[in-house]
């Protein structure tokens, strides 16, 4: 298990989810995509594939031994950082896979994969948290509705197996996805076509993100806290789609 202070650590950017960080940090240093989970390894092991939603105490730990970052900034790049504002009950011991079953069967949790913005990915590269939200839909940057997969793979991006790592850590806007093949898959996100968001849906979106930031919000004249708008909005998607998969005409 490597203890030691990697050479190069870059400062997390704004909003940046954690696996897309640890890859960041990978490129700089040189380090492989076997390599880089070899380096966030613990002893004894632990699943990797959480870290864009838990991380267990040890690897928590050993992600700050190795980055010289605290806890606090560590967690804030997975879905811990939204604490108690997201209509989920997530504890640490959703660290585990049956854990994480238990925190899918709530509905409308977030998938295993990411949406993208491909303006964002072409202008820094980096893998917004937001983004693997069910609810968060919109690019509020670029006014455009993100995109849900690659044009290339046609899955959905970071819909990984064995790693929670893509590959060609060195382009970030490259999908990355297993293939098939011996090479994984190598469709440009940066270049996707996406639709403009019309002008009526843009003060939703902002909701949404006044919510994830811990702000209250106002809908039909009433105050609401981050946590109940984001549970009504869950509870309503909820209804819904099961209308639409018991209608399908």
């Amino acid at each position: 298990m490597w203890t030691k202070l990697v050479p190069v650590v870059p400062t997390p950017a704004d909003g940046e989810g954690l696996d897309g960080y640890l890859e960041r940090l990978g490129c700089v240093n040189g380090i492989d995509r076997p390599g880089l989970s070899r380096l966030c390894q613990t002893n004894p092991p632990l699943s990797l594939g959480m870290i864009p939603l838990f991380l267990p105490d040890p690897l928590a730990d050993h992600i700050s031994t190795l980055t010289s970052l605290n806890r606090t900034a560590i967690t804030g790049m997975t879905m811990e950082g939204y604490r108690d504002r997201l209509p989920y009950r997530m504890t640490q011991a959703g660290a585990d896979a049956m854990a994480l079953q238990s925190l899918r069967r709530q509905g409308w949790f977030p998938p295993k994969g990411s949406a993208y913005c491909p303006r964002c990915l072409a202008v820094d590269g980096i893998w917004r948290l937001s983004w693997r939200l069910p609810f968060v839909t919109i690019c509020l940057d670029h006014r455009l509705y993100l995109n849900w997969k690659c044009g290339d793979c046609r899955k959905m991006p970071r819909s990984l197996g064995s790693t929670v790592f893509k590959g060609y850590l060195d382009n970030p806007a490259v999908c990355g996805n297993p293939s098939g093949a011996r090479t994984p898959c190598t469709g440009n996100l940066s270049l996707a076509q996406c639709s403009p968001v019309p002008e009526s849906q843009l003060c939703f979106a902002g909701r949404i993100r006044t919510a994830l930031a811990g702000d209250r919000v106002v809908v039909c004249g009433q105050e609401k806290v981050p946590r109940e708008y984001l549970s009504s909005l869950k509870t309503l998607a909820i209804v819904l789609l099961q209308l639409a998969s018991a209608q399908p005409t």
